[in-house]
């Protein structure tokens, strides 16, 4: 994987710094569509992330009608949220946070919801600023921030109340979440890291101190191992117990400390940013260790105050002291498939394919969880030369999708011989599968549901579906 430059969103006001249009926060929605940018005069804008139109523009309010001298400290969209009315939180420095929601003026068109009736529907007043915010995917009326006076704390968007999930005598620097939003951990000014898992099933709430960092860790993400940063140059990593795993130092790199960094949807690259350098560090696979795997000056730009990652995993978003707002494609590997989609492997487990005869199209984006893609192959629909199924091998797994239908259909099942293969897609629920004198069903969007038979029965996948 590398950092290639791919445009500029936003342009500084100035030639040189103009703090006023400093990047204090970036945020993308779920869907990887619209960009929120929050800035230090207290404004945030919303940007098309393919267009790169600006589609609104709004200034944030004050903390009971105090004065206007606080900072947007953090922002984060609602996972999960409805395309027709997503929801913002906004925390800032004057102790409170904000929740926006966007309602639209005509449900079929989804470029209407920015210019709808936008309200405060949350607001949460505290006794500190906030930090940081993480939003569970598991929990979308539950938003978690913390506070600089060490609490981690839950609001509930139907209550409207917010209550402690735990609190530490030091001052919080820092907050990250796990891939899968079961777990955060938080940093405090004395170098303590705590972790704290949410209940599940039987299980319930905990929270641990998980190791000591060397530094103060300003600097927190939460991939396929923790990754601490502070103002020594080096990034430490840890396990989940929170085991030394590996240190990697920068201090001859020249380019200061740490300012800011984040880590990728499938938790295998993380980006950080230093000053006028942006960093790109990988897993890699064979000796299980982070390594630097690529670097990209930032030119005109000062110093890089946010970063944000595409939730596809397509590019990163790079804002800056000056206001300049610029964003990196992540490319693994990218090639052109039958001279109509553009297939784009942003990590070894995630691709994206992007249809370029229809430019409006959305994007599909497909993961997978049990190990790298191997191949990609597009397949039309019976009786038509039209590409909409979408087959990837996977070492030891096949993921089955329809990019045609809205949403796409998406199926992963195990699977382990890839040779001697064959697919056939006579129905828009189900694929057919010869493989090794078998005959497989596979029904597409379910729950992994496959049914075997003998080759030389004569199978009617008309009655199966019944």
């Amino acid at each position: 994987m590398n950092l290639r430059y791919s445009h500029t969103v936003k342009k500084r006001a100035i030639d040189l710094v103009d703090f006023q249009s400093k990047v204090n926060a970036l945020a993308f929605t779920p869907d990887s569509a619209y960009l929120a940018v929050a800035t230090n005069d207290r404004w945030i804008s919303i940007f098309d992330a393919q267009s790169n139109e600006r589609v609104d523009h709004f200034s944030t309010k004050p903390n009971n009608k105090g004065p206007k001298d606080y900072l947007v400290t953090a922002i984060h969209f609602q996972p999960q949220d409805d395309t027709q009315q997503p929801k913002l939180a906004v925390g800032q420095s004057d102790c409170i946070l904000f929740v926006y929601r966007w309602a639209a003026q005509d449900d079929s068109s989804e470029e209407l919801v920015w210019k709808g009736k936008k309200s405060i529907v949350n607001k949460f007043l505290e006794s500190a600023a906030v930090v940081s915010i993480v939003w569970p995917p598991s929990t979308a009326s539950q938003c978690v921030y913390a506070l600089t006076n060490g609490k981690i704390k839950v609001g509930n968007l139907r209550s409207n109340k917010s209550h402690i999930l735990y609190a530490i005598e030091s001052f919080t620097v820092s907050l990250a979440m796990n891939l899968s939003g079961t777990e955060l951990i938080s940093g405090h000014g004395d170098g303590s890291i705590y972790k704290f898992t949410f209940p599940t099933g039987s299980q319930e709430s905990s929270c641990v101190k998980l190791c000591d960092s060397p530094q103060t860790p300003l600097l927190l993400v939460w991939c396929t191992s923790i990754c601490v940063g502070g103002n020594d140059s080096d990034l430490t990593f840890y396990d989940v117990n929170g085991n030394k795993e590996q240190v990697l130092s920068f201090h001859d790199d020249h380019h200061s400390t740490f300012n800011v960094v984040c880590g990728s949807p499938s938790g295998q690259s993380i980006v950080v940013g230093r000053n006028n350098m942006l960093c790109l560090l990988t897993r890699e696979a064979q000796s299980n260790q982070w390594i630097k795997c690529d670097s990209k000056p930032l030119v005109n730009i000062i110093s890089s105050t946010a970063l944000a990652w595409k939730p596809n995993g397509s590019s990163v978003a790079v804002g800056s002291a000056s206001g300049l707002l610029n964003v990196y494609s992540t490319i693994h590997r990218r090639y052109l498939y039958n001279n109509t989609f553009e297939v784009t492997h942003v990590s070894p487990s995630d691709v994206i394919i992007h249809d370029k005869e229809t430019p409006n199209s959305t994007p599909i984006s497909i993961q997978s969880t049990v190990g790298e893609i191997k191949n990609i192959d597009i397949y039309p629909e019976p009786g038509s030369t039209e590409l909409c199924y979408v087959v990837a091998k996977v070492s030891g797994a096949l993921i089955l999708c329809d990019i045609k239908a809205s949403p796409a259909k998406i199926s992963q099942i195990l699977w382990k011989q890839h040779s001697e293969i064959s697919f056939s897609f006579h129905d828009a629920n189900a694929c057919l599968i010869s493989s090794h004198k078998e005959l497989s069903v596979i029904k597409v969007r379910a729950s992994c549901y496959s049914v075997h038979f003998p080759m030389y029965i004569l199978v009617s996948l008309q009655r199966l579906l019944q």
